[in-house]
């Protein structure tokens, strides 16, 4: 398998992507964010299923570092790192709770680091991490959404 060998040779995981039944995958070789560190990566069919294994991984000192999906296989991709800095992450429904809980884990040191619009449920997965080591972060985070109203 190619991710393997380039695991072994000091590529980690930075990006995935999804399109119709292929998922991409972005490997960097010796990234300092990475250096050391553990990395896994699988694939799951519900987000229920994706949602107990990063439970699992998050006990073994893991966090999310890539998520995607594919409508093609219908499947979730998720890479998961190693790492100290504790993380949070949370799906959504509404605009107005997102804003709200990113405003309360911002007062605690913690950053975006991914947002995720899932096509299966239209739900958005905020991961939010603490690092002392970044650069300034407001939430001045917004999602466009249109809104199409239907007479019948």
């Amino acid at each position: 398998m190619k991710r393997r060998k380039k695991w072994d040779e000091g590529f980690k995981i930075t990006a995935c992507a999804a399109r119709g039944s292929t998922f991409y995958v972005i490997m960097t070789k010796d990234t300092e964010e990475y250096k050391g560190k553990a990395q896994i990566w699988f694939t799951r069919r519900t987000w229920d299923k994706a949602d107990n294994e990063i439970q699992k991984e998050y006990e073994e000192g893991k966090v999310i570092t890539g998520i995607c999906y594919s409508s093609g296989q219908g499947r979730y991709f998720v890479a998961m790192t190693t790492t100290r800095e504790a993380q949070r992450y949370r799906r959504f429904d509404d605009g107005i709770d997102r804003i709200k809980w990113m405003d309360e884990k911002e007062e605690n040191e913690f950053h975006p680091t991914i947002i995720f619009k899932d096509p299966t449920d239209q739900k958005s997965l905020v991961v939010m991490t603490e690092d002392d080591n970044r650069s300034g972060y407001h939430n001045h985070c917004t999602f466009s959404q249109k809104i199409v109203f239907s007479r019948r």
